[in-house]
């Protein structure tokens, strides 16, 4: 079929997990840390992805989610390292301690600015994805 032939290469390099599944978010997250454009653009675009409620704000289990499903992503799309099972919530944590929060309660994007913005680890990771100096802006 079509399928066969054209789609499913894509698919088997997008489906890193070799579950017969490609998450949304995993494509979406990896595209907005990717794509071109400013940086700080492009993180906010990853902050609304994962806020699935459209609140405004994250639980910690929607960032949890956004570093394992955008780290994931970024694993098919360009060889990232996978990340041990525990960093997700390690991050999560981070982000929270960072803004001050404990983890039943919200960050709003000001504080995840706050914290990938200043962040070592963060931000070498995300130097991967600067593509020219106006792309830099935080």
């Amino acid at each position: 079929t079509l399928f066969q032939i054209e789609a499913k290469p894509a698919f088997d390099l997008l489906d890193v997990d070799k579950n017969g599944l490609v998450d949304g978010r995993e494509i979406l997250g990896a595209a907005a840390v990717f794509s071109k454009g400013r940086l700080d653009e492009r993180m906010s675009c990853l902050f609304n992805i994962f806020d699935l409620n459209q609140e405004g704000a994250l639980l910690f289990q929607e960032v949890v989610m956004m570093v394992r499903l955008t780290m994931r992503g970024l694993r098919s799309m360009c060889s990232a390292p996978k990340i041990p099972d525990h960093v997700p919530a390690a991050v999560a944590r981070e982000v929270f301690n960072s803004a001050g929060k404990r983890t039943d309660e919200r960050v709003t994007p000001s504080e995840w600015y706050g914290w990938w913005s200043s962040d070592a680890v963060c931000r070498q990771l995300l130097n991967m994805f600067v593509w020219s100096a106006s792309s830099k802006s935080n």
